[in-house]
């Protein structure tokens, strides 16, 4: 074998530094794709819940004002598609001094991956159209 003074190749040494290197670049990216999926998880569940308290104001609409009650839409449930999920319900009869006028709030509340409690929250306003004052 021929030994030249300027052989071609890499050192161990070389090989170590590109390595850790390269292991410090996955982490990184590792570490954002785990942020990135939490972020989707946080705005899914999210949008879940907002549709949720949607979809119960809209009950209430079609239902008519008088069905606007504790009895037909209870103060609070549970929400199963939402881990620990619980629905809780605000009704204003009179709503500023209006017997035509109720106020219904809405909140979503569930339990967030990092152990929090994570919460949506819809209100609105549903008037009475049959109600006439007397004219």
């Amino acid at each position: 074998m021929r030994s030249t003074k300027y052989e071609r190749g890499f050192t161990l040494i070389e090989c170590l530094v590109s390595i850790v290197i390269l292991g410090i670049g996955l982490v990184g990216v590792v570490g954002c794709l785990t942020a990135a999926l939490i972020s989707n998880q946080k705005a899914s569940r999210t949008q879940l819940a907002t549709a949720i308290a949607q979809d119960t104001i809209e009950d209430m609409r079609s239902r008519g004002f008088g069905s606007i009650t504790y009895d037909e839409f209870p103060a609070t449930s549970e929400v199963p598609d939402l881990p620990q999920g619980t629905q809780t319900i605000q009704i204003t009869d009179a709503y500023g001094g209006d017997p035509r006028l109720k106020r219904v709030a809405v909140e979503i509340s569930w339990r967030s991956t990092n152990g929090s409690t994570s919460r949506t929250r819809l209100e609105s306003v549903i008037s009475n159209r049959t109600q006439h004052t007397g004219s």
